[in-house]
C-alpha cells in the first residue's frame, strides 16, 4: 500500500471519476495569517487488499510532532479519520487490470487554523496505524514594520 499528500489552496473531488481537481498546490510556506487550505490524499491498494477493511488517518502535528488542538479548548485534535474498504474486487476482472493497483483520494478542505507563527507543521497520512506518508509546511513569523 502507498499514500501520498498534497498541500493546496482549494480541491474538489469528482465522485462518478475519483479524479481531484486542485488549486495552488505545492506550496510550504503560508501565512502570518493562515488562509483555509486543502490535504489531497491519495491511497494505492494492491488488488490482494481491496476487500479488506482499513482504518486510515490524516493528522496536524506540531513542530514537537504533538497533535495540534482544534481552536475553543475542545481538546480534540485537528484529524480526519476513518475506516475504508474499496468494494469487491472483480475475481474475473483481466489480468492486465489486476496489474495495476486500485486508487482511492480523500480531500479535506480545512478552514483558517489559528497556528502559531514562526513555527513549522506537519500533516501525516496513517493507515492502520502506518505512516505513509507527510507534508510539511511553515507559518512564517509576524512581519514587523520597522519604517515607522
Amino acid at each position: 500500500m502507498r499514500g501520498s499528500l498534497v498541500l493546496c489552496d482549494s480541491a474538489q473531488q469528482d465522485t462518478g471519476s475519483g479524479k481531484v481537481h486542485i488549486l495552488g498546490a505545492g506550496w510550504s510556506i503560508t501565512g502570518p495569517s493562515v488562509p483555509p487550505m486543502a490535504v489531497v490524499a491519495f491511497l494505492r491498494v494492491p488488488w490482494e487488499a481491496v476487500d479488506s477493511v482499513q482504518s486510515f488517518a490524516i493528522r496536524l502535528l506540531d513542530d514537537s510532532d504533538k497533535p495540534v488542538m482544534m481552536a475553543g479548548g475542545n481538546g480534540k485534535p485537528v484529524q480526519f479519520a476513518g475506516r475504508l474498504t474499496l468494494g469487491d474486487a472483480d475475481k474475473e476482472a483481466e489480468s492486465m487490470a489486476r496489474s495495476v493497483d486500485v486508487n482511492t483520494t480523500f480531500v479535506i478542505n480545512v478552514s483558517p487554523l489559528p497556528l502559531e507563527p514562526g513555527h513549522m507543521y506537519r500533516w501525516i497520512f496513517e493507515v492502520n496505524d502506518e505512516e505513509l506518508d507527510s507534508a510539511s509546511f511553515a507559518v512564517r513569523a509576524s512581519v514587523v514594520n520597522t519604517d515607522l
